[in-house]
């Protein structure tokens, strides 16, 4: 969903930018480690400041950014100018089921307080798990139901209900796809983080090996027995 002006300017504020580069970009790297440095993404947006981190700190060879709200797009696409022209960072006007995302891949995902906006937000997840490539990263930094749901905060900010979920019931979503838990935080049950990792391939030449074992072993079987 689109943020309202105020929230808007919220994300787009010095104290809001001070805090995500000094405490949750340093946070989720104590949590997961560096990210692969591939083909970075990160799910909304917004106007940018988050893909300059990614390109400031990690120097990925490119970053995607993805966003349902046009004129933070704008915004981005102002921001991130140069980035843009020298091929650096792309953007995605995207839609509630990130299907722009899935018709890519990546070696990391990154979810800067995202996904307490999309109402699918399982659905987001599993388009995320299924865009990663094996031994990738998912970083995520959200806000949970007793804050985004807290009638004070909802006087000023809209968020969907469907939305709301709490620290378990994001971290059983990302069981069910057999991710790995590099780091969690959980913030007084009102914000939390997780660092997971998709599973590396298992060598095929492993089974491959095993498998040839088997028929050869079985060969020489049927050939002891016609001796």
């Amino acid at each position: 969903m689109k943020v309202n002006k105020l929230e808007s300017m919220v994300v787009n504020s010095p104290i809001r930018r001070f805090f995500q580069k000094h405490f949750e970009m340093p946070m989720l790297m104590k949590l997961g480690g560096v990210p692969k440095t591939g083909r970075v993404a990160e799910i909304g947006c917004g106007s940018g400041y988050g893909l300059r981190l990614l390109l400031d700190i990690f120097k990925p060879r490119v970053v995607h950014g993805f966003d349902i709200d046009e004129k933070m797009l704008n915004k981005a696409s102002s921001f991130l100018a140069k980035e843009i022209m020298d091929h650096k960072v792309f953007l995605h006007n995207e839609d509630d089921k990130l299907s722009q995302l899935k018709n890519n891949e990546f070696s990391t995902i990154f979810f800067f307080g995202s996904l307490h906006h999309i109402p699918g937000w399982r659905h987001a997840l599993k388009t995320a798990y299924d865009s990663l490539e094996n031994g990738g990263k998912i970083y995520l930094w959200e806000f949970y139901r007793p804050l985004t749901m807290n009638r004070f905060v909802k006087l000023f900010v809209d968020h969907p209900v469907e939305a709301a979920f709490s620290h378990e019931e994001l971290k059983d979503e990302l069981m069910k796809y057999n991710l790995t838990i590099l780091g969690e935080k959980n913030m007084l049950g009102m914000a939390g983080m997780y660092v997971v990792e998709k599973a590396r391939d298992v060598a095929p030449n492993l089974n491959e090996a095993s498998s040839f074992e088997v028929r050869r072993n079985i060969r020489r079987s049927n050939t002891h027995s016609h001796a």
